[in-house]
């Protein structure tokens, strides 16, 4: 049987024409009738999506995974075919992207404007209708934004991305330290001490904690060694966040003795701490001599004080 070259569409009997991966030849023009016709379906995308108020790289993200999942899982699709419309498909996505940052009427004609859904408290129920979307699918996106009244919302918009952005009435904002005109140090990120029972010797060093610090951090919080705890954190103020490998024994009351224990070697590595960073000499003297007397007497009543 001979090998037909060319085949027509439309085909007989729903058959595709045979490309040389079934045995047949394929034309330059056809390949790019695939890409016309992608072209004209990806323009469609476009006008059915801005009429529906549907996100762009929602539906066009939408429309690659089918054409990939066609051109991977239907065998009666010609392999090449699908990858020409894959390729197609691809470029005019990165180009619409590259257009829309390179030009704003562009980026607008694509991908809309934000459109105001409440002004001063009032809904517009025009802008609703132009947005496609009902009042209880507003008061749901508004209940994600944590504004359960309509009443308690200023002014909401309807971003290009779907969500919704609120301002809510000055009345129901809660109180900050700068509406009360307070300043507040900003906070640092926190750094992980003790991770697995392994303490982190150079952050602790890069923070200026000592071990005997950190070992009275977290006994007063129930561990009795480096090796009960899961994490330890500390914040920029200091605090000690301490996760116990054995939560249950987290929850056991802290005894007082152990807790005395822990607070003396809190204040020892303190001591040492405050030698170590002061350039006074005379301080400096006073603070190692003061941590060598308490070193000494931990080590005398520890015994007593462990449990």
């Amino acid at each position: 049987m001979g090998v037909v070259g060319v085949w027509r569409r439309p085909f007989p009997h729903g058959e595709f024409p045979k490309t040389f991966f079934q045995g047949g030849k394929t034309t330059v023009g056809h390949y790019a009738v695939i890409a016309y016709r992608t072209l004209f379906g990806f323009v469609f995308m476009l006008f059915v999506g801005r009429v529906l108020g549907q996100k762009f790289d929602t539906v066009s993200g939408f429309v690659l995974a089918v054409l990939t999942a066609i051109t991977v899982l239907d065998s009666r699709v010609p392999f090449p075919d699908g990858i020409i419309a894959l390729v197609a498909w691809t470029v005019l996505s990165l180009a619409v992207k590259f257009l829309s940052l390179k030009s704003s009427q562009f980026n607008t004609a694509i991908h809309g404007k934000p459109t105001v859904l409440i002004d001063q408290g009032k809904v517009l129920e025009k802008n609703l209708r132009k947005a496609n979307l009902s009042l209880s699918e507003m008061l749901s996106m508004l209940r994600q934004k944590d504004a359960f009244k309509l009443s308690d919302v200023e002014f909401g918009v309807l971003e290009n991305d779907g969500t919704i952005s609120v301002l809510k009435k000055s009345d129901v904002q809660p109180v900050t330290p700068t509406a009360q005109g307070l300043t507040v140090p900003s906070e640092q990120a926190p750094n992980i001490l003790i991770l697995d029972g392994q303490v982190q010797l150079k952050t602790l060093e890069d923070l200026g904690y000592s071990q005997g610090w950190l070992l009275g951090e977290i006994l007063k919080q129930g561990a009795t060694d480096y090796n009960d705890v899961f994490v330890a954190q500390v914040d920029s103020s200091g605090n000690v966040f301490v996760d116990l490998k054995n939560d249950p024994a987290a929850s056991q009351k802290v005894q007082a003795k152990p807790l005395l224990l822990a607070s003396l070697k809190k204040i020892q590595a303190d001591l040492e701490n405050f030698s170590a960073q002061t350039q006074n000499e005379p301080a400096k003297t006073t603070y190692q001599h003061l941590a060598h007397q308490l070193q000494e007497l931990i080590g005398r009543v520890q015994p007593y004080l462990r449990q």
